[in-house]
């Protein structure tokens, strides 16, 4: 990344920091037309609830047995009913999940989530559902969201989902709700993983029809941050991955994106203070996840790739939810200029590994609709790194659509006041 492009991003960002802020957001949009598939009903089995294992209590549902995880992906390990903050309100059912996917490298894994349904009775061809995949939250097992409790740390992110999960089961709409591999269940979390992400978040569609078969095939993806990404590799391999059912469209919000541009971007920032400790923790996450996807990282690391400081911090990525990274005592009391070592040349490896997993290089097969979305108020991912992933689409063809909201930050983007109620409308118009 040029020193000019730096310059131009920092002074971007501190514009944004200083802009008043005013109460009343108002999206704008920016379609591009594009072919329409057709909203056929589709076609659901209308039998009784399919007869499920029903899991252990406590932390012991996230540990299937070894000779459990082989099977056909998005099939179910077993379920119990979700308790607590894991309940919406609304819903007339609320289950607990623990499903087979595959990992990035096709490895069988068990991933957790939570599925939940509307009340009454589902339509003709059943329920429709949206699979949400969620915000950055850590790399820990207790920042999973379907283990949200009233003293999570992490409870603010784990719950950002919730607005739009309780107007879409409002409005007759099932949700699925992945916490991704590593979260939760046992084994590393692959941040910024675009292909786990998305294994994950369309292979617990296929569980949720196990857990409840009044659901149909219509299905449609949100999600948020780190589950924009997600969002748009499910675009980019759903119907491959799960031809037997029928994706109506791909919602992304803020999605992580230009990861590259964002690290080099990070390391021209020398103080430490608590923005500055937010970008080093996830700092620490993109470089442990990079290195879960590429082992060879790891060596680079510690040939001096990473300062001594940065090596000895690799540690808490793995317990540490993302608000306890950014604390004084981990990331948050380094530098984000401190963190490559000696031997710089080695992260231009890190960064080959960051380019070819972006978002940016995806083609959306024609058929499958894409809503961007973006808060111009956004510190995380900056306004522009959307909009160059919007014109990146267009210009190869994807049916896209980019709405922005000039208020909108990056915490408030996905609330209610912001996208929650025009994303239950075009999930609805998606899959009616």
């Amino acid at each position: 990344m040029s020193a000019r492009s730096l310059a131009l991003a920092a002074t971007i960002a501190a514009a944004l920091a200083a802009a008043p802020a005013q109460a009343a957001p108002s999206p704008t949009s920016r379609p591009l037309s594009g072919t329409q598939v057709g909203l056929g009903a589709g076609v659901a089995r209308t039998s009784a609830a399919a007869p499920t294992v029903r899991g252990p209590a406590g932390a012991a549902f996230y540990r299937a047995p070894k000779g459990r995880i082989a099977g056909a992906h998005g099939s179910v390990v077993w379920t119990r009913a979700a308790t607590g903050l894991v309940r919406m309100a609304g819903a007339g059912r609320d289950v607990l999940v623990l499903y087979r996917s595959r990992s990035f490298d096709g490895t069988p894994i068990a991933v957790s989530g939570s599925v939940h349904l509307p009340k009454g009775r589902p339509p003709a061809g059943g329920w429709p559902i949206v699979s949400w995949a969620h915000q950055t939250v850590g790399a820990a097992d207790s920042c999973a969201p379907s283990r949200v409790v009233a003293t999570s740390p992490e409870r603010d992110r784990m719950q950002r989902g919730d607005p739009l999960t309780r107007r879409l089961l409002k409005a007759g709409i099932a949700v699925a709700r992945t916490d991704y591999q590593g979260l939760g269940t046992p084994g590393p979390h692959p941040y910024l993983s675009g292909l786990s992400e998305a294994r994950s978040v369309i292979d617990i569609v296929r569980a949720a029809r196990v857990v409840e078969p009044r659901i149909g095939r219509r299905w449609a993806v949100i999600g948020h941050s780190q589950g924009g990404q997600a969002a748009l590799f499910t675009a980019a391999i759903g119907d491959r991955w799960a031809p037997e059912l029928r994706l109506r469209g791909a919602a992304s919000l803020a999605p992580a994106s230009h990861m590259s541009q964002i690290v080099a971007l990070a390391s021209s920032f020398t103080t430490v203070n608590p923005i500055t400790g937010g970008l080093s923790a996830l700092g620490g996450m993109i470089l442990d996840g990079a290195a879960i996807v590429r082992p060879s990282l790891r060596t680079a690391y510690a040939d001096g790739g990473l300062s001594p400081a940065a090596r000895t911090l690799m540690k808490d990525v793995g317990d540490r939810c993302l608000e306890a990274l950014g604390r004084p005592d981990s990331w948050g009391g380094i530098a984000p200029a401190a963190i490559i070592g000696p031997a710089a040349d080695k992260v231009h490896l890190l960064y080959a590994a960051l380019d070819a997993g972006d978002a940016a290089g995806l083609r959306i097969p024609a058929g499958v609709p894409v809503r961007l979305e973006q808060g111009l108020r956004d510190l995380v991912v900056f306004p522009q790194h959307t909009q160059a992933l919007y014109d990146a689409y267009r210009a190869r063809g994807t049916d896209v659509t980019y709405v922005t909201y000039p208020q909108g930050d990056h915490a408030q983007l996905a609330g209610d006041g912001f996208a929650a109620g025009p994303l239950t409308a075009w999930a609805m118009a998606r899959l009616r």
